[in-house]
């Protein structure tokens, strides 16, 4: 029922986008973050004489206005001005407890015309049955006249845009996708051993894996100063030195009879999740070839319930994940040296590996040239 229920839940909503769109065609913001420049009052703080919506942050506004008039003279980077304006004490403790401005942040503001005046309404399209999945929102939506006072003017916001399409840079399409076994696992510690208190920032600190053309290697990048935060000092380090670090303390694993049982029903755990999901992702196919949807409407009860037998049936047809199948825990910690090399047997070795090293690792800390910290699923720390 479970997969019903967020079946239906998706085309529910139906109720709710018209309700948004009509807030938009009124003039009112929909969002519940406001932009940077602005405050947003909500119902529950709403007064008589300050009703809900976007009202003006006059300090914060000037910061953007200047922002906008710095790019458009074409001088300057998304990166260079997010590092100008956390240079301002008032933005930084506008900022506190978040992370500061960075060039992501930038591209979206220099981007945005609610600055001009405007809101802007977007439905949201799924891309599965399910609605766990959306389409991109860029590009797709319809603006209206808001009740905002817009600070940027379309003449400045539109030179802005020219700038944009003039120098955005050419980037060559890469031959190959590249396949980094530790993607997304690579921490730098000295970011990690200062990181603000209260600080929700779930990628603060994570090295990011880029390909050198030049040199025909990756290497692990630290990504504090792009998010908008002080050089840490921690260099680019070349992949293979990171990579054979960790394997090397992988097949060398001498895990304590404790630690170990927490470690296999944390991995057991991932396991036995991946092969849920897969199913989940099967019983996903059923129900949109159903073509079971509230919008079209039911002509009966009747058709309804045929129509979820149906479903049913087909769900319950579908083959189940034999455990026997899987591998154990227990036996990937006491041969991960032998699957490592049975990975190369595959046409996507590196993919194999990558999957591989996932289930075991959660976290790889590394600081200059040395892998410093290595956390297991389950919590379990091994440093060097």
């Amino acid at each position: 029922m479970a997969v019903f229920s967020a079946f239906y839940s998706r085309n529910l909503s139906t109720e709710t986008k018209r309700g948004k769109r009509h807030r938009a065609v009124s003039g009112e913001f929909n969002g519940s973050t406001p932009p940077l420049g602005y405050d947003l009052v909500t119902i529950a703080h709403a007064t008589p004489s300050r009703p809900p919506g976007l009202y003006l942050n006059p300090r914060a506004a000037a910061l953007v206005r200047r922002a906008f008039r710095l790019y458009a003279t074409g001088r300057y980077s998304d990166s260079e001005i997010a590092e100008w304006l956390n240079t301002f004490k008032y933005m930084r403790n506008l900022r506190a407890d978040r992370k500061p401005v960075n060039r992501d942040m930038i591209r979206e503001l220099l981007q945005n015309p609610v600055y001009t005046g405007r809101v802007i309404h977007v439905d949201t399209l799924y891309k599965d049955s399910l609605g766990e999945s959306k389409f991109p929102r860029r590009g797709r939506g319809e603006w209206f006249d808001g009740k905002q006072v817009g600070f940027i003017s379309d003449e400045l916001f539109e030179l802005v845009q020219q700038v944009r399409a003039s120098s955005a840079p050419l980037r060559e399409k890469a031959a190959e996708p590249k396949t980094y076994i530790l993607r997304d696992l690579v921490f730098c510690d000295k970011c990690m051993s200062r990181k603000p208190d209260g600080l929700v920032h779930e990628n603060y600190g994570r090295m990011r894996a880029f390909w050198s053309n030049v040199r025909n290697i990756g290497a692990y990048r630290c990504l504090a100063h792009d998010h908008g935060y002080e050089k840490c000092g921690q260099k680019s380090i070349d992949v293979p030195i990171i990579d054979d670090q960790v394997m090397t303390i992988l097949m060398k694993l001498d895990i304590a009879a404790g630690l170990r049982i927490r470690i296999e029903r944390e991995i057991q755990s991932r396991i036995d999740n991946a092969a849920a999901v897969e199913r989940m992702r099967q019983i996903q196919e059923v129900v949109a070839h159903a073509d079971v949807s509230w919008e079209d409407g039911f002509t009966s009860a009747e058709i309804f319930l045929q129509k979820r037998e149906q479903i049913q049936q087909e769900i319950e047809a579908l083959p189940r994940h034999d455990k026997r199948q899987i591998v154990q825990a227990a036996d990937l910690l006491d041969n991960f040296s032998f699957y490592w090399h049975q990975c190369a047997s595959f046409q996507t070795s590196d993919q194999a590996r990558q999957e591989l090293v996932s289930t075991l690792v959660d976290r790889v800390y590394i600081n200059g040239r040395k892998v410093v910290k290595l956390i297991l699923h389950g919590r379990v720390g091994i440093t060097r």
